[in-house]
């Protein structure tokens, strides 16, 4: 389907293509889809008075028309608002956009093939008015264009014009009076050889005039034969002294220059390669890079746990099965299937300790239970959590989850099972904050050493064994918000 124009016409000035905002698409469009869109006689809207160049709009409309986002169009109207193009009048649900210099900028609207014949010659007139200003106002900056548009008669400008690039009216200047202190014969030969060379820039000629005025030359051929092309290249240095730089000297023995990617690529990632796929099945490959990875930072959580671990505490780390280290089936059968990640007994305690950790500030209740079946509507990892709960009902026992926030968090809470257990049970979220944990858990302490952290075990278990000795939940806790 083709354009409507039984709708009438709008004139724009042809002076247009030279506006400030004409080459920035999204403000140049909304000020286009403006101009056709403001009313063209006064009208009333609502108790208010529309007048010609107005229009009562939003910018969600103004987005959804455009096909713009609500980003862009607040941005193109802080455009010309800002350069004076548009005032903005704001309401509770809507706002007034008004044209500035509606009448000068669209001339005479025309509506109609009736309206046409009467109104062509006001937006004549208007058109005449509009010519008029820009000219009035540009005039010395026609003059400029005028001045550096004119065709020099200096040769050594016209061929430096005809080989290389354009030049300013400064660099004109620079070169004239290059050509009368070393001659015009001297200068082309200048411009030819640097033109042959690339020479793309009049820095890059000035430079070599002024190495050829520095030299002497007073003629192209003098010229020619003190820098012919090439010259330099393999020139031989002659030293009283050797300089002691002995390049070829364990040539044999220097690594090669390997970049950093190409080193990571060729690097072997992984200590067995006959336990995993196939270096070159690159997909299959990088997934399982993303996978061990994930896995590192919490077999790391889990090392530094065990060091953190004070002398007078046996502690056993239950050791994950082959076919789910990797991420792969948890309903494998004969796969060891471990209560939790640590068998901790200090006298008179003993302690389980699932120990999970998290970049964000909360924990997905996955990455606790483990997948959740939709068939079956449950979690294939709850029977861990819920026997902890159980071992914990016994005296003298403890079953804690440990879960380590880091990013901006940056701390590590012990929350019982039972209490993340009942969590799953009875709240709707699937994931646990942070705060939720500092609330319903005991914080470990934690501080960093070079690269790895070290954890106040010791303290925990100390608060766990008074808790028991009082028989209250965590009676030497220190209280946090």
């Amino acid at each position: 389907m083709g354009i409507d124009t039984t709708r009438g016409f709008v004139a724009f000035p042809r002076g247009l293509i030279d506006w400030e905002w004409y080459t920035e698409p999204n403000t140049a469009r909304l000020f286009f889809h403006l101009l056709l869109t403001a009313n063209w006689q006064e009208k009333q809207w609502q108790g208010i008075t529309i007048h010609p160049g107005e229009l009562v709009t939003s910018q969600s409309q103004l987005a959804k028309q455009l096909n713009l986002s609500i980003r862009n169009v607040r941005t193109a109207l802080e455009h010309l608002q800002a350069t004076g193009y548009v005032t903005v009048r704001t309401g509770p649900k809507y706002s007034v956009v008004s044209i500035n210099n509606y009448n000068l900028l669209v001339g005479a609207d025309r509506q109609s093939d009736s309206q046409a014949t009467g109104n062509r010659q006001a937006a004549d007139n208007n058109l005449t008015n509009i010519t008029k200003k820009p000219l009035k106002q540009s005039s010395s900056a026609r003059a400029r264009e005028t001045a550096g548009t004119r065709t020099t008669t200096h040769p050594a400008v016209d061929e430096f014009e005809s080989c290389i690039c354009k030049l300013s009216a400064t660099s004109k200047a620079e070169l004239m009076a290059y050509a009368d202190r070393l001659g015009s014969e001297l200068v082309s030969a200048v411009i030819l050889k640097c033109s042959d060379l690339g020479g793309h820039s009049w820095a890059y000629v000035r430079k070599a005039l002024a190495e050829a005025e520095s030299q002497g030359c007073r003629s192209a051929e003098e010229y020619r034969l003190t820098n012919p092309i090439g010259a330099g290249r393999n020139k031989r240095v002659d030293r009283t002294e050797p300089s002691g730089n002995d390049w070829l000297k364990n040539a044999t023995r220097r690594r090669p220059l390997i970049k950093k990617e190409q080193q990571r690529r060729t690097h072997p990632m992984y200590r067995n390669p006959e336990h995993y796929p196939d270096p070159t099945a690159g997909a299959a490959l990088c997934q399982l890079r993303r996978k061990e990875n994930r896995l590192n930072t919490g077999k790391q959580f889990e090392a530094d746990w065990k060091k953190s671990m004070p002398p007078d505490a046996w502690c056993y780390r239950l050791k994950d099965s082959a076919a789910t280290y990797y991420g792969g089936n948890e309903n494998l059968s004969f796969s060891v299937d471990n209560i939790c990640d640590f068998d901790v007994y200090r006298y008179p305690m003993h302690h389980y300790f699932e120990l999970k950790t998290i970049e964000t500030p909360s924990i997905p209740l996955t990455k606790i239970f483990g997948s959740f079946d939709r068939d079956k509507q449950k979690y294939h990892k709850l029977k861990h959590i819920t026997d902890m709960a159980a071992a914990a009902s016994y005296k003298g026992q403890t079953a804690h989850v440990v879960i380590n926030y880091r990013g901006k968090v940056n701390r590590t809470f012990a929350v019982p099972a039972s209490a993340v257990l009942e969590y799953m049970q009875t709240q709707t979220r699937k994931s646990i904050p942070w705060q939720w944990a500092a609330l319903n858990g005991i914080e470990v302490e934690q501080h960093l050493l070079r690269v790895h952290w070290r954890y106040d075990v010791d303290g925990l278990l100390k608060k766990l064994e008074g808790d028991h000795a009082g028989n209250g939940r965590y009676q030497n806790m220190d209280t946090r918000e």
